[in-house]
């Protein structure tokens, strides 16, 4: 029963519901929430710029329970592509197809980005936890990306690919993302305003903000080539948001980061969500020359330290979200293989650009786990660790392990030659082994924490991926027999987790608790409590838990609420909550005047929850000038309460919008004015020289002009529209 209430809790992992049964389950173990081993996986499609570099391509399924059992394979619709069984050492390799033209469940052609996708990507489902691994190859190109379960279903990422140096008729970035409920709305920002977006229906997108609307099962590929030059570094670091959980693949189909423009590779991963990254990370430099192994570290806070290997003084300080830095490679080091430590004040983005070989066609890209105690201690198994279809690699594992563990592959211990290789600045807790020279199935056995990864390589080609990782520190219970709406609360029994860590020290508002050291504790005050545990040479925290009073409970803690004007075209508004009691659902309220309310939207809550919780949501229909907001949260019994208004100034008389975009000969041009006024609209060109001048009259309210540029050339040129009284705003126009 324990197994089965924790799949639940799984479910609505960013929700993270407490509710009254919490405490049937005397303790939930860490050991069971690995990110890459569940019972779901969503694959969203991708897309490569030349159909010949993706051609076979599988999705591998392995499991470590010994009864057979079915994974249903269905396309975004519903649509069953095959139903294969397997079971502990009895993996599967399921051909998906073979090229992208025509299309195949996971790779699309070009008229298919840029768009929704309704029956594209897969969603891989059984009644056992199991591993999901897509790989594809062709003779000079090869790549992989590791499902990761419910782990991946998040509201917000930060994207990460290879930044690359030059243009190649084969490079992009991607970015892909699929829906897992209805009515979710994906907003895609903070990128160079220079970035160029593939419209498989027509004009390329240029918007500075894209947003999308998607159903469950719905998708959408994100991608632009590197001819255009700002498309090369200038999508690194994206801010992916949603009102509803989605999944993300990210990279590049192809890319490289080394400054050679004649050769590149696949690199693509899964990611998780912001809220579930950490703050230490363990590195295995590849096989690739120096400039092959830069590792790319992205940031999810403001005022992010970057260190490496222990040293107390950052390399670098990333100033907001989506700011990322390369490090160098000299940072390895390691005598049997090099590794690195990478530690940061804050939480943040691990990616790893990588080499199979000492060539610059065998480039690839990771997507790291962070390093703690709660990792599981096995993974079984990493199926045909030296194949994709039909193709051989050389296989080789990586592996990051607490101190002083014992690891196991197929039952064998390792060569003294892989490992262990200590990880500098680590104090002993962690160390690596590069296991080289594999074929086949490889189980994987540590009597410790672990991540593990493999990579496969040829002359040509290489791919890589992480088969574990994201384990979650243990939960707090609280047992107690007073609740509020289904929340247990002061006064209570007990709070306690897991009993098989070595050492235990209870803290309370980040204050020692003295003398408790147990695995149990009977708090007496309100307040947020946690446990520094010990495992091995390895020392870690506990999830927090906020302990109510049950006298004074309230509906939510509503931590913030903000309204920002997006491109001129609609409002998005953000809410973040520290804790829910009982709360059902949430009503974005506008007004024009601050006196009368109407509802435009309306978003679930997370019912009981003591964590923080962010929310999302979109206004397409804003009013002309200055409007107010409020939030208005409904308890399941019908009671409620509202925020204060916040205020919002759409379309005043500095934004105007354009459209098509590219155009041909003529766009349209709609601006809203306060007041009849005579405007002019600039144009200039790529380098600046002002070419055309065009008067415009404006009446009050909304104006859509056509303004025909057909005697100018094809080419990207910059507008500037000028009104009396008004800030000039900028955009830039592609005529083709």
């Amino acid at each position: 029963m324990c197994k089965e209430l924790f799949a639940l809790l799984l479910t609505s992992m960013r929700k993270n519901i407490l509710s009254s049964f919490v405490f049937i389950c005397s303790f939930i173990s860490a050991s069971n929430v690995i990110a890459q081993l569940d019972t779901i996986h969503y694959m969203p499609p991708l897309h490569s710029r030349n159909n010949g570099h993706v051609e076979q391509h599988y999705l591998y399924l392995s499991t470590p329970v010994s009864a057979p059992f079915e994974v249903t394979l269905e396309d975004g619709q519903g649509n069953i592509i095959a139903t294969p069984t397997i079971s502990e050492g009895s993996p599967q390799a399921v051909y998906i197809g073979n090229g992208q033209s025509p299309p195949s469940k996971l790779l699309v052609p070009g008229d298919s980005v840029g768009v929704v996708l309704y029956s594209s990507g897969i969603i891989a489902t059984a009644r056992s936890e199991f591993y999901c691994n897509f790989r594809v190859t062709d003779n000079n190109q090869a790549g992989s990306a590791t499902a990761k379960g419910k782990s991946a279903f998040g509201r917000l990422f930060y994207l990460g690919s290879m930044p690359q140096l030059g243009e190649n008729s084969t490079r992009s970035f991607i970015a892909s993302v699929m829906a897992t409920e209805d009515s979710t709305t994906v907003v895609v920002s903070g990128y160079d305003s220079g970035v160029i977006f593939k419209n498989g229906a027509g004009a390329d997108h240029t918007s500075d903000v894209m947003s999308i609307s998607l159903d469950a099962g719905e998708s959408y590929i994100f991608t632009g080539y590197t001819n255009v030059v700002a498309n090369r570094t200038g999508f690194v670091g994206a801010r992916v948001s949603s009102n509803r959980d989605i999944v993300v693949n990210t990279g590049n189909m192809l890319g490289s980061i080394t400054s050679p423009t004649g050769t590149q590779d696949i690199g693509i991963d899964q990611i998780v969500p912001a809220d579930r990254l950490g703050s230490k990370y363990v590195l295995l430099r590849g096989n690739g020359t120096n400039d092959m192994e830069k590792p790319l570290v992205v940031a999810a806070e403001a005022s992010t330290e970057i260190f490496l290997n222990g040293s107390p003084t950052p390399i670098v300080t990333l100033a907001s979200p989506g700011d990322y830095y390369s490090i160098p490679e000299s940072y390895y080091s390691g005598t049997l293989h090099e590794n690195m430590y990478v530690t940061g004040s804050k939480n943040f983005y691990m990616y790893q650009p990588l080499g199979g070989a000492p060539a610059t066609a065998t480039g690839g890209l990771n997507f790291i786990p962070p390093v703690s105690c709660f990792l599981p201690n096995s993974v079984d198994l990493v199926p045909d660790i030296d194949k994709i279809g039909p193709d051989s690699y050389s296989g080789s594992l990586v592996v990051v392990t607490v101190g002083g563990s014992t690891v196991l592959v197929n039952g064998a211990a390792v060569d003294p030659s892989f490992g262990p290789e200590p990880v500098a600045g680590s104090d002993g807790t962690w160390e690596t082994y590069n296991i080289t020279g594999l074929t086949g199935d490889a189980e994987i056995v540590s009597d410790n924490a672990m991540a593990v990864g493999f990579f496969g390589f040829n002359g040509n080609a290489g791919f890589a991926g992480y088969f574990s990782g994201f384990g979650k520190s243990p939960n707090l219970v609280l047992a107690s027999s007073n609740e509020v709406g289904g929340v247990p609360c002061l006064p209570a029994d007990s709070l306690f987790l897991e009993s098989n860590f070595d050492t235990y020290q209870w803290f309370q508002d980040d204050v020692v608790i003295p003398g408790e050291t147990s695995n149990t504790y009977t708090p007496t005050d309100q307040g947020e409590y946690y446990v520094i545990l010990t495992t091995a040479a390895c020392v870690d925290t506990s999830q927090r838990l906020f302990v109510w009073d049950c006298g004074v409970l309230v509906p939510i803690e509503l931590l913030s609420f903000e309204a920002e004007v997006i491109d001129d075209e609609f409002v998005q508004l953000d809410w973040v909550t520290g804790s829910e009691i009982n709360n059902d659902f949430f009503e974005i309220q506008r007004s024009k005047d601050g006196i009368n309310w109407e509802t435009v939207l309306i978003e679930k809550g997370a019912g009981n929850s003591s964590h923080v919780s962010y929310y999302q949501g979109v206004d397409r229909s804003p009013l002309f000038g200055i409007s107010y907001y409020r939030l208005k949260q409904v308890d399941f019994d019908g009671n409620f309460s509202i925020s204060d208004p916040i205020t919002v100034n759409f379309n005043d008389d500095d934004g105007f919008k354009i459209y098509p975009n590219p155009f041909k000969e003529i766009f349209t041009l709609e601006t809203h004015s306060s007041q009849a006024v005579q405007a002019e609209l600039f144009v200039y060109s790529i380098d600046g020289r002002l070419i055309d001048v065009q008067t415009l009259l404006l009446q009050v309210g909304l104006n859509s002009i056509d303004i025909n540029l057909d005697h100018l050339s094809a080419g990207t040129y910059s507008v500037r529209l000028v009104k009396p009284h008004a800030k000039s705003t900028d955009k830039k126009i592609i005529k083709h």
